[in-house]
């Protein structure tokens, strides 16, 4: 809670300077008043969230108690990040040797050249996606267990089961669904190539705006779809139901707890985003460092080294950094649907998580003893 409150803090500070440097220092009214403004109204939003910040507080200590109760789920992220910066620069290696052996053949049309290159960065999407969501299973499994009061053992181990289930029998829901975001994916980068093409050429100008007016809501689509997603692939690894059951589970979740749910996962991946936004800058920095310490050789056929170093480096840390805190959001979101389903098992094996839970929900209004109610939905759809 506290991590959230200083970054309002922060922002807050941020934009308040701002709006007094443009009035006082610079004359711009205007601006001025509105960063005034903007700080204002983040102010108010700071005060009115203070019990959802409690409860994204809470929800994020108890993932963060699964995730360190069990070690093996940080091992897993390390795997499968190292997995997605392997994944990633082979595909930026075949996309960039196919297109200077297109180039040497001088064959540069859109059916020789584009379009193998566009599915190419479709593989790489879809790759990426389906790493990411297969931590964020195996974190849902995992919590499960620790749900239930179970530990690891030498016979046993919930986070490695639950790894092997989401790689083999869950793993054709885990592709389906991941295929989506990445055709949108890719659809946004093929909108963006043909933007760049309507602005070489004069007279385009009502195509481009409403190439960017498609391509801003097929963005706004990936995102939601996304998130969707998330949710859905924790039913997947926790009960190991088919994706479109899954997502016709977030969908009753939404309408019983979407509030609460929303609320906490707004300030979860605001902390989210600002550590990983922290990685790729430090990647991209160490990219460029890489460039000036290393030989000549290295980018001697780069007309931008430091700038192609900068951007290879800070996404594939941006990548790193996502999957890394998708296992702590698997947990998160693990917690959430499961102190919906059936809060009463985490009174008995986890009774003080359960107490700060309950707590932070009941601020928020919601009954706690509906949870009994969605067990048994859940149990009847099963036995269905």
């Amino acid at each position: 809670g506290s991590i959230i409150h200083v970054s309002f803090l922060c922002i807050e500070i941020l934009l308040g300077g701002t709006g007094i440097i443009l009035i006082k220092e610079l004359e711009r009214w205007f601006f001025g008043c509105f960063f005034l403004v903007l700080c204002l109204l983040t102010l108010t939003f700071h005060c009115m969230s203070f019990a959802r910040i409690r409860n994204a507080a809470v929800t994020l200590h108890v993932g963060c108690a699964i995730v360190l109760t069990y070690p093996i789920l940080q091992l897993t992220a390390l795997l499968f990040s190292i997995l997605a910066v392997g994944f990633f620069f082979l595909h930026t290696v075949a996309i960039l040797a196919f297109y200077n052996y297109k180039q040497s053949r001088n064959e540069d049309t859109f059916k020789e050249l584009v379009l193998p290159i566009f599915i190419l960065i479709f593989l790489s999407f879809w790759s990426q996606q389906v790493l990411k969501y297969i931590v964020i299973a195996t974190s849902a499994s995992t919590a499960q267990a620790w749900w239930q009061g179970q530990y690891p053992s030498i016979s046993q181990h919930p986070a490695l089961n639950g790894l092997a289930r989401n790689c083999t029998y869950n793993l054709g829901a885990i592709s389906f669904g991941a295929v989506f975001v990445s055709i949108i994916e890719t659809i946004v980068l093929i909108i963006q190539y043909f933007k760049r093409l309507s602005k070489a050429s004069p007279g385009n100008c009502c195509l481009g705006c409403f190439l960017s007016c498609i391509q801003c809501c097929l963005v706004c689509c990936e995102a939601i779809l996304d998130y969707i997603n998330k949710y859905a692939f924790v039913y997947v690894g926790i009960w190991g139901y088919s994706y479109l059951w899954a997502g016709k589970q977030v969908v009753t979740l939404f309408a019983h707890h979407g509030f609460v749910v929303v609320g906490a996962d707004f300030f979860i991946d605001f902390v989210f985003f600002m550590n990983s936004f922290i990685i790729g800058l430090v990647s991209a920095g160490f990219g460029i460092l890489l460039v000036e310490i290393g030989p000549n050789s290295w980018d001697e056929h780069t007309t931008s080294p430091k700038l192609v170093a900068a951007l290879v480096s800070g996404i594939a840390g941006l990548f790193i950094g996502t999957i890394v805190f998708s296992v702590v959001d698997g947990a998160n979101k693990s917690v959430m649907v499961l102190f919906s389903e059936n809060p009463h098992v985490l009174e008995i094996t986890h009774p003080d998580e359960f107490k700060r839970l309950s707590a932070s929900w009941s601020l928020l209004g919601q009954d706690i003893k509906a949870g009994e109610d969605s067990t048994d939905d859940s149990a009847d759809q099963n036995d269905a």
